[in-house]
């Protein structure tokens, strides 16, 4: 299935869901993204970023699937009418697609200067409890896995200043791949382990380096 586009996913995931039945639809009526929770090839489900779950009641379109426990994806899905014990929606799923994810960083800034910083142009970002998921656009023949870091550091952490925004660089390792074509994806951080840091703060500063160079940075609001 043709991967969707930024924007698309951007308006699905503004979208709640019904609890009507659309099973008899060959396409997907909804787009989340979620983390997949797996105990095995054939028991695993789905957690949306809300915390609600979504069984996989219908799996006849994925039947090559093989879920890797928490996993970030995108999922596509329709709902079905029969309810199932324990989650909160039962659904037809059409396709699970992968996105890159790792958990964010503390470390100091001398570390930090000490990873590749090559151009990456980044979209608004999406915050929920968990994880900050960023729309981004970078080059690539798809010939190297890209890397992608989301650091704090340890100097800013423990500031005595005091600063309305958290402070996060979004790191990127072409590999030396900086040929091809532009694509796009979503890379996901998980930020358990920022939660506390970020307690007093009303958001984040995104601060990361653009295709041209140029340092470039988004402001990312709590909704609290």
């Amino acid at each position: 299935m043709k991967k969707l586009s930024l924007l698309l996913l951007s308006i699905f995931s503004l979208i709640g869901l019904s609890s009507c039945n659309d099973s008899d639809s060959d396409y997907p009526g909804y787009a989340y993204f979620v983390t997949v929770k797996a105990a095995s090839e054939s028991a695993y489900y789905f957690m949306m970023d809300d915390d609600k779950t979504i069984y996989p009641g219908n799996v006849s379109r994925i039947p090559n699937y093989k879920p890797v426990d928490n996993q970030r994806a995108i999922l596509l899905f329709n709902l079905l009418n029969e309810p199932m014990t324990g989650f909160n929606y039962n659904a037809e799923i059409f396709d699970v697609q992968p996105i890159y994810s790792r958990d964010a960083e503390v470390m100091p800034q001398e570390d930090i200067d000490q990873l590749a910083n090559d151009g990456i142009e980044v979209y608004r970002g999406m915050y929920t409890p968990h994880y900050l998921t960023i729309p981004v656009t970078y080059s690539t023949t798809k010939t190297v896995k890209h890397e992608f870091y989301l650091v704090a550091a340890e100097e800013e952490v423990d500031s005595p200043e005091q600063s309305e925004l958290f402070i996060l660089e979004l790191r990127h390792d072409a590999k030396g791949d900086q040929g091809g074509w532009p694509t796009e994806e979503y890379i996901s951080f998980k930020i358990d382990n920022l939660k506390t840091l970020m307690d007093d703060k009303a958001g984040i500063k995104l601060v990361s380096k653009s295709l041209s160079g140029s340092e470039q940075s988004q402001q990312i609001y709590f909704q609290r």
